[in-house]
């Protein structure tokens, strides 16, 4: 995984650098960069690079940022927001298939902080599909099912996967 964290404040890019630290340690992950300021023109710039963004700054200034550069959740990077006093890791954008949820419970742990979801099938405690086929690499040929199946499993409800024997 490719992480990048920007940050706006001194605070913001003092625990940028823990964030960093801690990533740097983590087998998973295979790059870390950190920036500074300039947040527009990073995003317009390396927007697409990485696999999962981390903004230590308010959540409107990432929102404003980000908006003209989100295609699809099926693409679209994961995108976090870290409160620069580092009680909270929100996550922002692409929660399931971009890993955004898993990200901001393993950031959160990392610093002492609470996680923010707000995805349905997260906060019934269940597993979205799409979250699904992040987890085990795998790939949905018919996404438009997608939303109607998640809102089954958040109410309760089961749904039947295949799997093909030939992959």
């Amino acid at each position: 995984m490719k992480f990048a964290i920007i940050s706006v404040t001194e605070e913001g890019r003092n625990l940028a650098r823990t964030l960093s630290d801690y990533l740097e340690n983590d087998p998973s992950v295979i790059k870390v960069d950190v920036f500074h300021k300039n947040v527009s023109s990073t995003f317009n710039e390396f927007f697409n690079y990485y696999d999962c963004w981390v903004g230590i700054m308010a959540a409107g200034i990432m929102v404003r940022s980000i908006c003209p550069l989100i295609k699809t959740k099926f693409g679209d990077p994961a995108v976090l927001v870290v409160g620069e006093n580092g009680k909270h890791v929100i996550s922002l954008l692409s929660g399931h298939m971009g890993g955004a949820n898993h990200f901001t419970v393993k950031l959160a742990g990392m610093i002492g902080a609470i996680p923010v979801i707000t995805t349905a099938t997260d906060l019934a405690g269940k597993m979205g599909v799409d979250t699904i086929a992040y987890q085990y690499w795998l790939d949905i040929n018919n996404k438009k099912p997608i939303k109607i199946m998640n809102q089954h499993i958040a109410a309760g409800g089961k749904v039947d996967l295949y799997l093909p024997s030939q992959l």
